[in-house]
């Protein structure tokens, strides 16, 4: 879903700036808020809260940067700079390092922690396809460890079919 996703909105964007926002957060009220629009709910009582954002920058399928709220927050608010003047090329982090589906969850753990980034992109061929976070690959190390904890309990209760 998520490669479909990022090649329609690619396709959309072309020439122009998107914005893509995480299920925890409906596009509605994220366009709301870009407008500068009232809510009209009180977004203090969402069940979930946008926990990052994140922005990649093409120039036709090549990637030129990526943006995060640690770059925003690091070379715009701490500098005293407008948010209103300031452009995303200004301040995104460029030679992003990306990773592949063939990438593994311990190795992209590892590239993850070393560069201190909380978000890759995913390449496949050349072409973003997604962005993994290092929720997504804590949440999937917890899942294995789980899987592999209810496997060794069933073959020490002796229930175990191997």
């Amino acid at each position: 879903r998520m490669r479909i996703a990022i090649s329609d909105a690619r396709e959309a964007a072309r020439g122009h700036e998107a914005v893509l926002v995480s299920h925890q957060l409906p596009i509605w009220v994220a366009r709301l808020d870009a407008e500068r629009r009232r809510f009209w709910h009180d977004p203090r009582s969402r069940e979930c809260s946008l926990a990052s954002v994140t922005s990649l920058t093409f120039d036709g399928d090549s990637l030129l940067g990526i943006l995060s709220e640690r770059d925003y927050t690091r070379k715009v608010v701490l500098q005293g700079r407008s948010s209103k003047t300031t452009t995303v090329r200004e301040i995104m982090t460029g030679n992003v390092i990306c990773v592949t589906p063939k990438h593994g969850v311990e190795e992209t753990l590892r590239i993850i922690t070393e560069s201190r980034v909380r978000h890759l992109p995913v390449k496949d061929g050349g072409r973003v396809i997604g962005l993994i976070s290092i929720g997504d690959l804590v949440k999937w190390v917890i899942h294995a460890q789980r899987s592999a904890l209810s496997q060794l309990e069933a073959y020490v209760a002796g229930g175990y079919p191997g």
